[in-house]
């Protein structure tokens, strides 16, 4: 028996951080902590571009964590 995966689905386009973004990630971190990322992006929608997920946020503040070690 030949078992055959399911088709991929194809990967968003990515999309570039904004300055402002990058801003309104570090606010919501400071005010709400790391890991509240739905709250953050609830609460700062207006400044984040809507394609933006809470996994984004995560993986965001994760390379915003990595860039400031290595400076």
């Amino acid at each position: 028996i030949d078992v055959v995966p399911p088709p991929k689905k194809p990967r968003r386009p990515r999309t570039p951080w904004t300055e402002g973004e990058v801003a309104a990630l570090d606010l919501g971190v400071r005010t709400f902590g790391e890991g509240r990322w739905e709250v953050v992006l609830d609460t700062y929608a207006a400044r984040f571009q809507a394609v933006r997920t809470v996994a984004d946020l995560k993986d965001k503040w994760r390379h915003v964590q990595r860039q400031g070690a290595a400076a």
